[in-house]
């Protein structure tokens, strides 16, 4: 093997074994992102009742607390009534998957890190790069 070759084997291996940790991390899908309607869904009804609502919203947050997560933003977390549009006391599959994408889209037009759109500084902080201020 080539010395270059060997060199570029050598830290592709490196760089893999270091990451893996993190990539490993959080191998469980449902403890990001929004919680999938099976799991709201307990009894296999087709609907999510208050009570189910509360219940998996429950043990979503004991299962983060217990892989030492964070719990940003829970005050802004959506209310079963905030999903509930047709205010028939029950969550449809319809209402949970509308519910996800309106957060997604709201999420995208967001400046910031957060969001999909950027701040003022374009990605590049306030001074967009230039080295202070906020020319424009």
């Amino acid at each position: 093997m080539k010395p270059n070759k060997r060199l570029t084997t050598s830290a592709a291996i490196l760089l893999a074994l270091a990451t893996a940790p993190l990539m490993a991390a959080d191998t469980n899908p449902s403890s990001r992102g929004p919680i999938p309607f099976e799991s709201f869904d307990a009894n296999g009804d087709g609907y999510v009742s208050q009570e189910e609502f509360g219940q998996s919203r429950a043990n979503r947050m004991q299962q983060r607390a217990e892989q030492g997560g964070q719990f940003r933003n829970q005050a802004n977390a959506p209310g079963f009534d905030d999903i509930d549009s047709n205010g028939d006391g029950r969550l449809s599959r319809e209402e949970v998957q509308a519910h996800h994408q309106q957060r997604y889209e709201n999420r995208q037009r967001m400046p910031g890190p957060q969001g999909g759109g950027m701040g003022p500084g374009g990605g590049m902080g306030p001074g967009g790069g230039m080295g202070g201020g906020n020319r424009q």
